[in-house]
């Protein structure tokens, strides 16, 4: 379409919202510019836009900018929306192992019993006053608990 319109064999440009041709102000910038100089049209919705009045230009330059700026907010937002969730308490990516996510985006333990590992329970009724992770680990290694995956271990 750009060859097609840099060529002056377009005269008219049509969409529903112009300033979505382009990803960003100097695209759009250029675009404006390229009618400009073949004298090509832009027409949206709302009206239509010669390049070569000033006034046209200032209004497409405006409806630029502000496309950009639209979609700089929703890139803002879309980067932001984790985090608020995370901090509601919302945040689930992938469910821990022996946990599966319900339909509601809540945590519960897996029904499934080769999958759910009773270690950590084990662990604190057998070993109270332990808190090291080196001594969870040496601690699950000796009592051979069930691991996904690893079923030769389960007691």
């Amino acid at each position: 379409m750009v060859a097609e319109v840099c060529l002056g064999k377009v005269g008219a440009v049509a969409a529903r919202e112009v300033s979505r041709f382009a990803k960003n102000s100097r695209d759009w910038q250029q675009l404006v510019e390229v009618c400009r100089v073949v004298d090509t049209v832009l027409i949206d919705q709302e009206t239509v836009y010669a390049p070569r009045q000033s006034n046209d230009r200032l209004l497409l330059g405006l409806k630029g900018s502000l496309n950009e700026y639209e979609l700089d907010r929703l890139r803002q937002r879309s980067v932001e929306a984790p985090h608020a969730k995370a901090r509601r308490g919302e945040l689930l990516i992938t469910a821990p192992v022996g946990y599966i996510k319900t339909e509601e985006q809540r945590l519960e333990k897996n029904p499934d019993r080769q999958i759910v590992c009773p270690a950590p329970h084990e662990y604190r009724t057998r070993h109270p006053t332990r808190k090291t992770s080196a001594n969870i680990s040496l601690t699950h290694a000796s009592h051979a608990t069930c691991r996904p995956g690893f079923s030769h271990l389960s007691r």
